[in-house]
């Protein structure tokens, strides 16, 4: 399982990303989903905000999880709310990537989580 952040947000604004990939247009959201289907998003409540933003919904085929929710999901039946990042992960699929779309402490923990690993 690879832990890759697609961007740390900022006031709103993305302002750190991995790779060369940005949810910036629909095309790149449908592009990521054709490429990675069966993967995890772990979002906090900025990532959700952003992703909502660009996607109208979280996506379909993928684990979708959202850490420390403060507002409820319950209209849709594809989100497992967490309380931390190391929760989230015990959900994600072990042979599949895990991108990682929020604010700063959660883009810290996968920061932390991959250098405890060695990755």
């Amino acid at each position: 399982m690879r832990i890759i952040p697609l961007g740390k947000l900022d006031e709103g604004k993305l302002v750190e990303y991995s790779g060369d990939f940005l949810f910036g247009t629909v095309e790149s959201v449908i592009a990521f989903k054709k490429e990675n289907s069966g993967s995890s998003i772990v979002m906090d409540e900025e990532g959700v905000g952003y992703f909502m933003m660009i996607n109208e919904g979280f996506l379909k085929g993928f684990t979708n999880i959202v850490v420390n929710p403060s507002r409820h999901y319950g209209h849709y039946k594809d989100v497992l709310k967490v309380n931390s990042f190391e929760e989230a992960l015990s959900f994600c699929h072990k042979g599949k990537d895990v991108y990682v779309l929020g604010g700063k402490e959660l883009f810290e923990d996968a920061l932390d989580y991959n250098l405890r690993v060695g990755r």
